[in-house]
């Protein structure tokens, strides 16, 4: 009875933060191209938004693993949506530009 496809849906394997949270993102060229071939999720869209970027909007699991997916992606992704997790990473960018100042 155990429908694996459910449990990987419901986040099954990874450390869940919270529910599913619908994202919106800037993502660089390369990595829209990545995403087209390889979509988060079954909603996911792309559009173009400039000569350099594409608006991703998907719906999501909300997981330390999408934080990682998003960190490895450095300045090639801008989160948008939803606010807690723009706010989550910009306060992480100052806290790594405070730590990586020249001195």
């Amino acid at each position: 009875g155990f429908d694996l496809d459910a449990h990987l849906e419901q986040g099954g394997v990874a450390f869940r933060r919270g529910e599913k949270i619908v994202m919106r993102a800037l993502v660089g060229n390369q990595l829209a191209l990545t995403l087209s071939e390889c979509p988060l999720a079954g909603d996911q869209k792309l559009s173009p938004h400039d000569e350099t970027r594409h608006l991703l909007e998907v719906t999501v699991p909300d997981t330390v693993e999408l934080r990682g997916w998003i960190s490895m992606y450095g300045a090639g992704i801008e989160i948008l949506a939803p606010r807690a997790l723009r706010k989550e990473f910009a306060d992480t960018a100052r806290e790594l530009a405070r730590r990586y100042a020249a001195q």
